[in-house]
This record gives C-alpha cells, sequence and structure tokens, in this order.
C-alpha cells in the first residue's frame, strides 16, 4: 500500500512538473515531497515508540513495519540527511532485538557510512554505530570484532571531551572536564558506561572473569561519578556484575549486587516490570546455591508471577522461568512438581510465534513460522543442558 502512494505522488510530482508553470511545479514538488517526508517522520516516530515501549506496549514487528515504510520513502526521494541516519538505526536496533543479526549488521553499517558522511568520522554518531556493530559482533560471537569496535567507539567519546582523563577500575582520581555542561558530561559518562558494560559481558563470554569484573567496575564508578545511582540502567549493571559474581561462586556478592539491583528497579520501574522479574530470578539462583530453598522458591514464585502479568503467558523469559523453577523442584526431589513446570515451558516455546532472543536459532525478523522452528531447538537446548532429565518420567 505504501509503495502506491509513493508511486501516486510520484506521477503527481511527475505530471505538475511537464505541466504546470515552472514556478507552480517546483511549489507542487516541494509540498509532495514535504508530505512524504512528514509521513516518513511519523512513521519514523512510532517505530520508536513500539520499539522502545514499555513491556505491554512494545511490539518489534509493527516497529520494523514503520522502520521499512519510512526508509522506503527516503530512497523514492532520494534524501540522505539526519533523519534517514535515525531510521537506519532504529531499523538496525528493532532487526538486533528480534534476533536477525545479520540484517542488523547491515543497517549499522550503512548507518555508520551515512553518520560519516553528514556528521563526520570522529562523532558521536559514529561511535554509537561502531557500539551497535560491537552488539551484533558479540551475539554472533565474533568477539574479537566485537571487542575492535566497542575500541572504536571508545575513542570516539573519549576524544569528544579532551580534558577527560583515564578512568580506572575505581573511583579515586577519574576526573571529567568540568567546562562542559553538568548535562554534556552526564551524557559522556553514560556512553562510555555502557561500552564498558558491553567489553565486561564479552570477556565473561570468553570466560575471562577477572577482566569481565574490571570492566564491569568501571561502568559502575562512572554512574557513581554521574549520580546516576538510581536508574534502570545502573541496576542493569548491578544485575550484570551479580551473574558474573555468581558464576564465579561469590555468592556472598552475587547477593549484594543482586539486592542493589532489586532495590532500584523496584523504586524506579515498580514491582510488575520485566526487569524487576529478572532481578527476582537472579535471587532465587543465588538462594538455591546458598541451600536456602525456601526463599528460592519464592523468589522463583515471584518472578515467574512477574513474567507472565507483564509478558503474557507465551514469552520466553516466561518460558525460561517455568523451566528454572522446574529444575529446582528436579533439585529438591519434587519430580511431579518439576515435570509440570517443565512441560510448561516446552508448551510455551513451541505455542509463542514472536522473537527469540538466542543467536543460534534465529531466522528472518518477518518469518514468524520460522522462530516456531528455532523454538523447538531451543527446547531442546535447554533439556540438553541438564543431566539425566529425559529421565524425569522414571521417577513418577
Amino acid at each position: 500500500m505504501k509503495k502506491i502512494i509513493i508511486f501516486v505522488a510520484s506521477i503527481f510530482v511527475f505530471t505538475t512538473f511537464f505541466f504546470a508553470a515552472p514556478g507552480k511545479a517546483d511549489k507542487a514538488i516541494s509540498k509532495a515531497g514535504n508530505k512524504l517526508v512528514k509521513e516518513a517522520l511519523e512513521l519514523k516516530s512510532e517505530g520508536y515508540a513500539y520499539l522502545y515501549g514499555s513491556d505491554v506496549d512494545q511490539d518489534l514487528y509493527l516497529a520494523y513495519d514503520c522502520f521499512e515504510e519510512a526508509l522506503e520513502i527516503f530512497d523514492e526521494l532520494e534524501i540522505e540527511d539526519e533523519k534517514l541516519f535515525s531510521i537506519y538505526m532504529g531499523i538496525g536496533r528493532t532487526s538486533f532485538e528480534l534476533g536477525d543479526y545479520f540484517s542488523a549488521q547491515e543497517y549499522y553499517q550503512t548507518a555508520f557510512d551515512l553518520a560519516k558522511k553528514i556528521f563526520g568520522e570522529n562523532t558521536k554518531e559514529c561511535a554509537s554505530c561502531y557500539n551497535n556493530l560491537g552488539l551484533v559482533n558479540t551475539a554472533i560471537q565474533n568477539f574479537e570484532d566485537g571487542l575492535f569496535y566497542y575500541e572504536k567507539a571508545l575513542k570516539i567519546y573519549k576524544n569528544l571531551d579532551q580534558k577527560m582523563e583515564k578512568i580506572g577500575p575505581v573511583t579515586s582520581g577519574d576526573s571529567w572536564s568540568k567546562g562542559k555542561s553538568e548535562e554534556s558530561s552526564n551524557s559522556g559518562k553514560n556512553e562510555v558506561a555502557e561500552v564498558y558494560s558491553n567489553i565486561a559481558k564479552v570477556y565473561r563470554l570468553q570466560g575471562k572473569f577477572s577482566e569481565s569484573q574490571e570492566y564491569f567496575e568501571k561502568a559502575i564508578d562512572l554512574c557513581i561519578l554521574g549520580e546516576d545511582l538510581s536508574s534502570p540502567k545502573t541496576a542493569s549493571l548491578y544485575a550484570d556484575i551479580s551473574g558474573l559474581m555468581l558464576e564465579k561462586d561469590e555468592l556472598k556478592n552475587a547477593k549484594s549486587y543482586a539486592e542493589k539491583a532489586l532495590k532500584i528497579q523496584q523504586e524506579s520501574l515498580g514491582d510488575f516490570n520485566s526487569q524487576t522479574a529478572a532481578s527476582y530470578r537472579l535471587l532465587a539462583s543465588i538462594y538455591q546455591k546458598e541451600g536456602k530453598n525456601k526463599e528460592a522458591e519464592k523468589f522463583y514464585s515471584d518472578a515467574l508471577e512477574i513474567y507472565s502479568e507483564v509478558l503474557g503467558e507465551y514469552h520466553p523469559d516466561v518460558a525460561e522461568c517455568y523451566f528454572d523453577y522446574g529444575m529446582f523442584c528436579y533439585s529438591q526431589k519434587k519430580y511431579k512438581e518439576a515435570v509440570k513446570k517443565i512441560a510448561e515451558a516446552i508448551f510455551r516455546l513451541t505455542f509463542y510465534k514472536g522473537p527469540l532472543a538466542n543467536p543460534c536459532f534465529n531466522s528472518k525478523p518477518h518469518s514468524k513460522s520460522g522462530f516456531l522452528k528455532g523454538h523447538q531447538y531451543y527446547i531442546h537446548y535447554l533439556l540438553s543442558q541438564q543431566y539425566g532429565i529425559f529421565r524425569l518420567l522414571d521417577f513418577l
């Protein structure tokens, strides 16, 4: 339908140009073009609203459609400006969230080429593209390429403030240029903190826990310096480093960071939010590892309730929480409960037809039937991770 509208508008511009007086033709062309640009910008705004909406309002497929239609208009009008850059960044992010990492990489690369042309190479727009290309390469497990892009992003962000001192793993001695406005300074800290966090995640995936912890601490230090202590982003950092500590079996530190994350999320997002639910689930895992089974079961139950309420019954996070809860029951020799909850996980993954955030099993963003196949592989992946899970029925 959108292509038809663009085609009709093009015919209108064409006929006006040949049959109207020169002055009127120019005005008609300008008017028709402005109308289409306005429509494209409205689509862009809708796309971002769907992309970054709340748990309830987010719709990645609608976001993708909006960005795609906006791109068609800009391509037809042959416009290359900062608005087109924003559209490419939006559709790149949407493709990434949908799990179509190779398309995301193409969109981000196009956005980078456009940013270099419009803004210049050593700009925050290019740095943002480098960071996003790092995310894509990390997702497809090209870790060295991911680190390469993150370092590129860091270099630009730091060069944007020549007076920023080298940031270490602790707050003492860290400083930023005081000639900048507070808002600009905090924005720079947030951008660098995000890249540090992304580098930390790469090192964690590589099993380099010491390096991972160092970069997580750098990111948290920047949040402290920026007095950004109560934001969801800071909470996510605390949750990330908590997961790292759990993996290192440093349970006391893991619990401390998880509790900090949960407190911020409850205050800033409320109890019924997917990020809050993720912290409940994290604490459940920590309590389970500590052998505090009563507390662990309560947190699994709370996490499951919140996930189901805010994401819907068939979301993968709900399924994974059922699976974790089922494995907890299995560890407690509650085999009937274990089978029931794992069956609930399989049922939900089988019927869910949205995006699956796992780089190994995703297909194209609009191939919804393809996601079903991906989930079936994921079911086997989940089950294969636990020794003897296929023998659960033997205990009944």
